[in-house]
């Protein structure tokens, strides 16, 4: 799909890429992937016999798992293409540099849950999904208040500090000289309660540990049903009776399937709109996403 994707955007004859081509754009992307790559079942059922052991059975019945995972990798591929290009290398400061991380990390959960996905650990493909939830979540946040990025990059070293503090207060040793000094600046330029594991977005949301995702989630503009999702995954995360006694089937979890492609979506956009990078790359890359997201939600919607 790699060199599938580098030669679609080698070839393209077309001039124009504003929104007054937007029909011949997708025209071109379209009979391109179709002419160029195999369906999509077949491209998914090569990929996972070669990368996990199956209960093929199970997999083999089942259209949506084959198309889903095959989608996650062929997604992974387009955002290694931009990696290749414009990622690796380069120095990116503020939200530029939290989105790249954010972005990464999503693409870690999406791995994860094809993995349990094909072995039929459904409940735990749910509670991966809570985290993809509250990744995304912060990434819209961020885009938001751009100016908390700063705050939100150093979490991850205060974080590491504390963490590292807390291990030696076990040992019963003293922190090392490079760490104490760290994590000093890192309190001189913040206030305590940076620590918490929210700090970093408390100007905005104000002080409190809890309710954070709750107060993130009310200040942007967030498809409600990720929201109800989200109430319905919490529900996988600890040992509960519910937790227990209920073993979602693939019905229960494609909801959850059919809203990682929707937020897959918006942050490839979010990517695309931040990477310096030519438009008609841009507009290519950006509507393979769709025609392949597209694709994939209608058959969805065809099945359910």
């Amino acid at each position: 799909m790699r060199n599938v994707i580098k030669d679609l955007i080698k070839q393209c004859d077309l001039s124009n890429f504003d929104a007054s081509s937007e029909l011949k754009i997708r025209k071109y992307i379209s009979d391109y992937l179709n002419s160029h790559i195999p369906p999509l079942e077949v491209d998914a059922t090569q990929k996972m016999d070669s990368k996990y052991i199956l209960e093929s059975n199970y997999v083999s019945g089942n259209s949506i798992i084959q198309e889903y995972v095959c989608y996650v990798e062929q997604c992974k591929n387009i955002f290694k293409i931009i990696g290749d290009k414009y990622i690796i290398g380069k120095k990116y400061i503020g939200f530029t540099d939290s989105l790249i991380h954010i972005f990464s990390n999503s693409f870690l959960l999406l791995t994860s849950m094809n993995s349990l996905l094909i072995s039929k650990c459904n409940q735990s493909v749910v509670t991966e999904w809570r985290t993809l939830y509250e990744n995304y979540l912060i990434l819209m946040f961020l885009e938001k208040h751009r100016e908390l990025s700063e705050a939100f990059n150093d979490h991850f070293d205060m974080c590491r500090l504390v963490l590292e503090q807390e291990l030696a207060n076990l040992k019963n040793e003293e922190l090392e000289d490079e760490y104490k000094k760290q994590l000093e600046d890192l309190k001189n330029k913040y206030d305590k309660s940076f620590s918490d594991d929210y700090g970093w977005a408390y100007s905005v949301i104000g002080t409190g540990r809890k309710g954070c995702l709750e107060k993130m989630y009310d200040d942007c503009s967030i498809n409600r049903a990720f929201r109800l999702l989200y109430i319905e995954s919490c529900k996988f995360t600890h040992s509960t009776a519910y937790s227990v006694f209920f073993k979602p089937d693939f019905k229960y979890i494609e909801r959850f399937l059919y809203a990682s492609v929707e937020i897959l979506k918006d942050e490839f956009n979010i990517l695309f709109s931040e990477l310096p990078m030519p438009n008609n790359y841009r507009v290519l890359l950006k509507y393979t996403v769709i025609i392949l997201s597209d694709t994939l939600l209608c058959k969805m919607d065809a099945t359910s």
